[in-house]
């Protein structure tokens, strides 16, 4: 005998593929992590669920689940973060962040946090005046939940507290004696740091237009730190220094 379980989830649609000929995947951050659920025939034009597929949205979803598949049976938008969508830049940064989560979710061990870390992100997302430089602020952030936060703290050769200088291949600050030709500078390392532990409940547009005189510097830090770390590349990040 199959037993049919129902429940209803929460979350933002990170991403979606078609599934046979009129259904689709998709795929839901919530606050336990990535889920996956067939919709079915969101492809017909009479279908009411084709818009709870649609990536860049908070959504409620009806799911039945028999052992073998989550499928959707009926849904409501919660925030379909219109204006994000609407302009080209908040959208491509929406999608970076998305990304980025689709990659890496799995190294997270608190689902919760990255969950409401990623919707207070968008909700600035909406009205910032800098797209951009939250986007950096994100990924910055995003290094702790990834488990490849850098030290800041203190020097990560000698452990002297007098560290100043950022070093992408040392992973963290060194300090004056240890300082390498390819360390930042002690006002970017700083900036860096403070960006790092800033909390997004303190995060304002005055503090993003203090980082954007920086932003290829942190651009540049950010790539690097990512390849180096996680082996990883950002297609929207690319595609956001082909377009902007």
């Amino acid at each position: 005998m199959i037993t049919i379980n129902k429940k209803k989830i929460e979350g933002i649609v990170i991403k979606q593929t078609d599934y046979k000929e009129n259904h689709c995947k998709v795929v839901l951050l919530t606050n336990e992590g990535l889920q996956n659920f067939i919709v079915r025939g969101t492809k017909k034009i009479t279908s009411k669920l084709s818009l709870l597929v649609q990536p860049i949205t908070k959504v409620q979803l009806c799911v039945t689940n028999d052992k073998t598949l989550n499928t959707v049976t009926e849904g409501i938008v919660l925030e379909n973060y219109t204006n994000i969508k609407e302009n080209q830049t908040k959208q491509l940064v929406a999608l970076s962040m998305l990304e980025t989560i689709y990659c890496f979710s799995n190294h997270v061990t608190d689902s919760n946090l990255l969950y409401k870390f990623f919707l207070d992100s968008l909700e600035f997302l909406k009205t910032t005046l800098y797209p951009l430089d939250l986007l950096n602020y994100f990924d910055i952030k995003l290094w702790y939940l990834l488990g490849v936060m850098p030290s800041f703290l203190k020097c990560v050769k000698c452990d002297g507290v007098d560290a100043s200088y950022f070093s992408i291949a040392e992973g963290g600050n060194l300090c004056v004696n240890c300082r390498t030709v390819d360390s930042y500078d002690e006002y970017v390392s700083n900036l860096l740091k403070i960006t790092f532990l800033l909390k997004i409940d303190k995060l304002n547009d005055e503090f993003l237009n203090l980082i954007a005189d920086y932003r290829n510097v942190f651009d540049k830090i950010i790539k690097l730190y990512y390849i180096q770390y996680l082996d990883f590349s950002n297609f929207n990040r690319s595609l956001i220094e082909k377009l902007l």
